[in-house]
């Protein structure tokens, strides 16, 4: 869970009548106010797959580097946890996705107000 979706999560669970759960890639976990399951959506296989089963709506923000310097890899590794994630909400038969990323993916766009 990064910074966006660390806030969302967390507003969501003070402020909603939902179960929030994060998925959390083992090299960056950190104490959040909602459950949190350990693993990494490369892998297609993954232990995160069942948190997603029964639920109402899943919310992905997941990137390996959301930075305008990732590389091509870091790139098609973020391209993987998309298609990983929403392949497995389809055969889930979860019935909302959003897809939400942050500004940083623009490059100088943040901070250029002309």
């Amino acid at each position: 869970c990064g910074n966006l979706a660390s806030k969302l999560g967390a507003h969501l669970g003070e402020n909603g009548d939902w179960e929030i759960i994060g998925i959390e890639h083992p090299d960056f976990i950190k104490e959040r106010p909602y459950r949190v399951v350990v693993s990494d959506v490369l892998d297609k296989k993954g232990s995160w797959r069942h948190v997603i089963k029964g639920a109402d709506a899943l919310i992905h923000f997941s990137a390996v580097n959301p930075y305008p310097n990732a590389t091509w890899q870091e790139s098609a590794e973020s391209m993987s946890h998309t298609f990983n994630v929403f392949l497995e909400a389809k055969a889930q038969r979860v019935p909302r996705i959003i897809l939400a990323s942050s500004n940083h993916v623009c490059g100088g766009y943040k901070d250029d107000f002309e």
